[in-house]
């Protein structure tokens, strides 16, 4: 019998499954690698998985049968190569990207036993006209702050003009020829004022003046700027803000700049890249290496490619149509996609007779075991899964948090699912969960008028008509210790009819506390009337368990004009109590800078076990109706994320019932 080339795989697999059978079981589907890879990319260009990579799966890639094997993105199958390296053969393919949540990606899965598509070979060429020039372009920019009130996609912008009115930039062109480059500059406009333009950029190239630029309003400018041809080495590009508009404020921030010049085509032991112009064929002269490897990709994305030895006197001419972008080198340079795994998928069937759906990375499944031994003795059937099995299952294998919402539908409309917990923290950051063993859980990014982007985990439980479909909760959790309080907190909670409704001091949050002790008599009630707000408060919390509801001013740090309780207070009380706030923005778990007060209470191992809370900033008259409707179901026994989903439902306002969260178990029930 032929023996299969990975046969080493399949034992490494089946040692796995025993060692799974002796440890404890839990409701969760394990890592299959046979169903393949998933490979993400984040940038355009070649990519190689060489023989050490193929080794690291058990694999000894010289006995590999490149006919078996197949890359697709999405449905459709992608061409690669079988190339020999200096050191075994391996699969080199064009990575493309397309926008994403977190950026550019590129979701691609390979798989063995299974017929794939080799990329139309390549055609040496022996020409008389041919392209000897290329442009290449050098991307400048620096993510350095954060602001989610920009325009959605230029959230994290590199300096303010306002602070310092002038930016210098050492531009290093040291292949450069001698030709005019152009300058691509891209800012946000953040001010608008009645004067216009109210925007003005003067941009300056080896200290000439090479554009004057103006704007009006509150936008992002992105334009182009012919410059003369670069010095050979460092140029000096300065970007100025003269202040000159008759707009009597002016915010301008510096998003990136691309510097795009000639360059002669030229070949090292590396990759490079050119642009097909009108001439028939390519060439480079003096190739040193014995063969190189070459990747042409058509404009519709066709994809031709394969290996070719220079000539006598070292010269590769490559035939290329108008249009093709293209790559020359060794197939050991080309880059290793950004991230690879174990294709990660999961039986629908577990999935379908869940009610209540756990997605956390795999680091906290055993830390959840008692919460989810808990849930199943109150009879609810529990599934847990890893976010990148609901990436695999449901998507293309990138994070995106639109893949777990049609997840969600669709278990929902063909399942029972009403609960999901998600267990992880999040980020802002660009490129954050392109880490490796990240513990991070996307959340949806949501448009409110106050603060711009802001993150919402109601949009991961929407139906395509955006009306929501069940509860969803959150521990926002980056350790496993923090899991660990989590667990803690939520299995020591015992519902209680313990209450107290805390307003700060104008008539409108008066007004609704009134209307929300109407609903349920509080044990006490705190205002501004009171002596020592504070101190009673805290005594009161530490007495026992129960739930405060706040109603008044609130920020990440702060609740209250007063500073009733601050981000400090967490752990300032031992038993386990629940917060609901109608305020503003103390349930941001996502800031990349700042740690909420929400998150930093739920981290702590005493004190708060659930926080109902917004991420943006609405006003109380937004928020009363789903106050209400929220109080009600909590009176009439509802699990604390029923509550909430019926808050939602019954909202008039959509910015703030888009904004509104649970950080928690979205299953813990607060009263008896």
């Amino acid at each position: 019998m032929k023996r299969r080339p990975w046969r080493g795989l399949t034992w490494l697999l089946l040692t796995a499954a025993l060692a799974c059978r002796l440890a404890p079981a839990l409701p969760t589907s394990p890592v299959d690698p046979l169903g393949g890879w998933t490979l993400l990319v984040r940038d355009v260009g070649p990519r190689w998985l060489g023989p050490a990579w193929w080794r690291a799966q058990g694999l000894d890639s010289p006995k590999l049968d490149p006919q078996r094997m197949r890359l697709t993105r999405g449905a459709a199958t992608t061409p690669a190569l079988w190339l020999p390296s200096a050191n075994g053969p391996g699969l080199l393919f064009y990575g493309d990207v397309e926008p994403g949540q977190f950026g550019p990606v590129g979701s691609y899965q390979l798989a063995l036993d299974t017929a794939g598509a080799a990329m139309a070979a390549v055609t040496a060429a022996s020409p008389v006209y041919y392209q000897s020039v290329t442009t290449a372009t050098l991307w400048l920019e620096q993510d350095n702050t954060y602001r989610p009130t920009a325009p959605q996609g230029a959230n994290w912008l590199w300096t303010s003009f306002n602070t310092a009115p002038a930016l210098t930039l050492t531009v290093s062109l040291t292949e450069a020829l001698a030709a005019p480059i152009t300058l691509t500059l891209r800012f946000w406009g953040q001010s608008s004022m009645p004067q216009a333009p109210d925007h003005h950029i003067r941009v300056l190239w080896n200290g000439a003046v090479v554009d004057e630029h103006f704007w009006d309003g509150n936008a992002v400018e992105e334009w182009t700027v012919v410059a003369p041809a670069p010095r050979h080495g460092d140029n000096i590009l300065t970007l100025v803000a003269p202040g000159d508009t008759e707009a009597p404020v002016e915010v301008t921030w510096l998003d990136r700049v691309a510097v795009t010049w000639q360059r002669t085509l030229t070949h090292t032991d590396g990759w490079e890249t050119w642009f097909a112009g009108a001439e028939p064929a390519a060439c480079w002269d003096g190739v040193e290496a014995e063969r190189v490897a070459i990747v042409l990709v058509g404009p519709d994305g066709t994809v031709h490619g394969g290996m070719l030895e220079p000539a006598a006197d070292g010269r590769v001419c490559v035939e290329q149509s108008r249009g093709e972008r293209g790559w020359i080198g060794v197939p050991d340079a080309a880059p290793a996609p950004d991230l690879v795994r174990p294709r990660e998928t999961v039986a629908e069937t577990t999935l379908l007779t869940a009610d209540y759906l756990i997605l956390a990375p795999r680091i906290f499944h055993t830390t959840l075991a008692p919460l989810i031994e808990a849930r199943a003795a109150e009879g609810l059937s529990v599934a847990l899964a890893t976010p990148e099995q609901i990436y695999d299952t449901y998507g293309t294998g990138a994070p995106d948090a639109e893949v777990i919402r049609k997840a969600v539908v669709s278990l929902h409309a063909r399942g029972r699912l009403r609960y999901l917990l998600l267990v992880g923290d999040v980020s802002a950051k660009p490129g954050t969960l392109w880490q490796k063993d990240v513990v991070l859980v996307p959340t949806g990014w949501v448009r409110t008028g106050f603060v711009g982007d802001t993150p919402s985990d109601h949009a991961l439980v929407l139906d395509d008509s955006g009306a929501p479909l069940i509860a969803v909760g959150r521990f926002p959790a980056a350790k496993v210790a923090e899991v660990r309080a989590m667990v803690a907190k939520t299995l020591a909670w015992k519902p209680t009819a313990r209450l107290l409704l805390l307003h700060d001091d104008e008539a409108e949050f008066v007004s609704l506390t009134d209307a929300l002790a109407e609903i349920s008599a509080p044990d006490l009630r705190l205002g501004d009337t009171e002596a020592d707000v504070r101190r009673d408060l805290l005594r009161w919390l530490r007495a026992a368990p129960g739930t405060l509801v706040y109603v008044g001013h609130g920020s990440m740090p702060v609740l209250g004009d007063e500073k009733y309780l601050t981000v400090d207070d967490a752990g300032a009380w031992d038993g386990p109590t629940i917060v609901v706030a109608w305020t503003c923005l103390a349930a941001n778990f996502a800031h990349p800078l700042q740690t909420g007060l929400a998150e930093a209470w739920m981290r702590h191992p005493q004190g708060v076990v659930a926080f109902v809370g917004p991420t943006a900033e609405t006003t109380t008259a937004d928020q009363s109706a789903m106050a209400l409707a929220f109080q009600r179901a909590l009176l009439g026994g509802d699990a604390i994320g029923e509550a909430l989903l019926a808050g939602w439902r019954a909202a008039s306002s959509k910015e703030a019932e888009i904004s509104f969260v649970l950080l928690g178990d979205p299953a813990l029930r607060p009263t008896k």
